[in-house]
């Protein structure tokens, strides 16, 4: 239910949070996870809220990117048993040039990509105790070719059985 009197900051300004998702625990608490880009670190950073949203704890780091890398949270979820999972997102990336070579129709243009290459690393984070704390850092899927990975969502079967899926390429 949406109550327009709530606030609508759950992590401040100076956090420069991007890419912010929200995870809605069994037990009711609300946890907003982001990509935070303040200073040099990129981190990822959650808020939650026991209160239906109505009051957020101060944001906190749960994890660090490797030195020169970026790092999002690209999904999250709780499962039955309350536990909370989350698919973290780390990556770099050298620059390229882009070239126009023609264009086929109007509006149907063709350019030339050279000199990009992407390293990415997909893992997933457990909270057993409501987002308090996080463990894990299992490596799901790691590319150093210049392909990368992305775009990841998180699924449960009836069988407990946790699928992570993404795009690769």
């Amino acid at each position: 239910e949406w109550l327009p009197d709530l606030p609508v900051v759950a992590i401040s300004a100076d956090k420069n949070a991007a890419e912010p998702l929200l995870i809605s625990s069994v037990s009711g608490t609300l946890t907003v996870a982001a990509e935070s880009r303040s200073g040099d670190a990129r981190t990822i950073v959650l808020a939650q809220s026991r209160d239906g949203g109505r009051t957020w704890d101060s944001p906190r780091e749960v994890a660090r990117a490797s030195n020169g890398k970026r790092r999002t949270a690209g999904a999250g979820g709780a499962l039955p048993s309350d536990r909370l999972v989350l698919a973290v997102h780390e990556w770099s990336e050298k620059s390229g040039e882009v070239t126009w070579t023609r264009e086929d129709l109007p509006g149907v243009h063709h350019y030339a990509w050279k000199g990009f290459h992407r390293t990415s690393e997909l893992t997933v984070l457990i909270s057993d105790d409501d987002g308090k704390t996080w463990k894990g850092g299992l490596l799901l899927d790691e590319r150093r070719d210049g392909t990368g990975v992305s775009y990841p969502d998180i699924a449960q079967a009836p069988d407990g059985t946790i699928y992570v899926h993404y795009d690769y390429g």
